[in-house]
């Protein structure tokens, strides 16, 4: 059986069961779930409660993300992780004549293998290589009669830098009225820039987060949105209303009230970033800004590229190598002090 929307040279995502090499190459959390967290969640989880239907989101978990984000509860909703959110959306907004979805390139890989899911057209904006792109370009391709929906990575993954504050509000205020634009906040809890007050205001606007990041939550799964209220009711209305489970809505809940956890080691991340930042610039890498829990680095061609790659697999550690004009980089997920410290051996090593 063929999937019609597939290239046939997708390949499916390696199974995840292989602790035991190094992974930089997911922007996971390299820090353990919290024991005292971990603790209060167990206390609380009933599974006599798992009989019926549990509805997402949930009174107590749209709460705590609000006290989090600042933003009401009558603005947010929840999905199964940002990708179920990203799949959701490009169904729900797209049809008959409006067929276009608008990403910059690079960018998060998924929004194409959702795209090409969805049998839609792919079209994209290049970053070149001082991260620069045309807001003209952009908005030319976001306001085609067939574009249904957009999306702005901020920060941007794999590159790990901000779009300018300025040419984003510019591209919200210029996108047509009647198509979504998403801005992917994936990353907010490291920058603290965000749009959701604009995203709030504008019912075409879409703000977009995870808890994977920050929380050390990937393997739960929770993604959440911020938009106008209408917005967020009119999504309500079409999204699967049972789609993220009993637990994992508890877990969410009771991690978000007690976030100092992760804030302080949020501090921590940011500081081990600097570390292998400023370690990698001494050795002669050219490092990236990066307000993400990664760097993209180039140690200055391809073929040196390659052979970090090749080292640092050799001694278990798994990195991103990215293609096209960045085809000399590589994406390394900030880990411990004695990940970052191995990754600055072997680098400085060749």
């Amino acid at each position: 059986m063929r999937f019609p929307g597939l290239n046939s040279g997708l390949e499916p995502q390696e199974r995840l069961e292989d602790f035991s090499r190094v992974r930089l190459h997911l922007n996971e959390n390299p820090f353990s779930f919290p024991e005292e967290v971990s603790r209060k969640i167990l206390a609380e989880l009933d599974f006599t409660s798992v009989a019926p239907y549990y509805h997402s989101v949930s009174a107590r978990l749209e709460q705590a993300l609000s006290d989090y984000t600042g933003c009401p509860g009558s603005c947010i909703d929840i999905g199964n992780g940002g990708d179920d959110l990203i799949y959701t959306l490009l169904g729900v907004c797209s049809g008959p004549g409006r067929d276009r979805v608008v990403t910059l390139d690079p960018s998060y890989y998924y929004y194409s293998v959702a795209i090409q899911a969805h049998s839609l057209e792919h079209v994209t904006v290049e970053l070149d290589r001082e991260l620069e792109f045309s807001t003209s370009a952009f908005l030319r391709q976001a306001n085609h009669d067939s574009t249904c929906l957009i999306f702005l990575c901020n920060s941007n993954n794999p590159t790990g830098h901000l779009l300018d504050q300025e040419q984003v509000v510019e591209i919200i205020n210029g996108v047509k009225d009647d198509r979504i634009l998403v801005v992917d906040e994936a990353y907010w809890d490291f920058s603290s820039v965000s749009f959701a007050k604009m995203a709030m205001e504008k019912r075409n606007v879409i703000v977009l987060r995870t808890l994977s990041k920050m929380f050390s939550f990937a393997g739960m799964h929770l993604g959440y949105i911020i938009a106008h209220p209408e917005t967020i009711r009119e999504y309500a209305a079409v999204k699967n209303p049972y789609g993220v489970n009993y637990s994992t809505q508890i877990a969410a809940a009771v991690t978000l009230e007690n976030r100092q956890y992760f804030l302080e080691r949020r501090d921590e991340l940011i500081k081990l970033r600097q570390y292998l930042s400023s370690g990698l610039i001494k050795i002669g890498f050219t490092v990236m800004p990066s307000f993400t829990n990664f760097l993209l680095v180039s140690p200055g061609s391809r073929e040196a590229r390659d052979f970090l790659v090749s080292r640092l697999d050799e001694e278990g550690i798994s990195v991103r190598p990215l293609g096209n004009i960045f085809d000399d980089c590589v994406r390394i997920s900030i880990g411990t002090q004695e990940k970052m410290k191995k990754v600055l051996d072997i680098a400085a090593g060749f």
